[in-house]
């Protein structure tokens, strides 16, 4: 018999087998994509029929991906703001408008001929989600809509936590 001596990872990190047959940590990640109706005008609220179930206990956002596409128009403040928001339980979902347990980042897409923006985990307000964290499923509401944008996609990227 032999030992199996492992060392290096980080929380959150899975072994696996490289490319040479080599063991080592790779970290875990896994990416929920939101994709809202392009309902013309885009009306501002929660969109509920847009719910993810976030799969693991404990997870962090790292990436908020915003993109339209209309292009913002000119000026400065803006074109278009969504927040991604959670919700705490499966039984909330009773509700008709289910309770918002908190806002995760607002994400803006500036006036001035853009398409896209995007926030970093080192901005993410509040990057901890899942079960443990009291945000089980996520939500995206629109905020405000001054560019008159008739549709958008947000890409959520999370990465497990222990």
């Amino acid at each position: 018999s032999g030992s199996l001596t492992v060392a290096g990872g980080a929380t959150g990190d899975v072994l696996m087998v490289n490319n040479d047959g080599d063991l080592e940590f790779i970290p875990f990640r896994t990416t929920a994509t939101f994709i809202v109706d392009s309902d013309i005008p885009l009306a501002t609220g929660i969109r509920y029929k847009g719910l993810y179930a976030v799969p693991m206990d404990k997870m962090d956002v790292t990436n908020i991906d915003l993109r339209s596409h209309d292009v913002s128009p000119a000026g400065s403040g803006d074109s278009l703001s969504v927040a991604l928001k959670t919700i705490r339980t499966a039984s909330g979902l009773e509700a008709a408008s289910p309770a918002i347990q908190f806002t995760v980042e607002t994400v803006a897409i500036p006036l001035g001929g853009e398409y896209h923006t995007a926030v970093t985990e080192a901005n993410v307000d509040t990057p901890g989600v899942g079960a443990s964290n009291t945000g089980k499923f996520l939500v995206v509401d629109v905020v405000s809509n001054a560019g008159n944008h008739t549709n958008f996609t947000m890409l959520v990227t999370m990465e497990a936590r222990p």
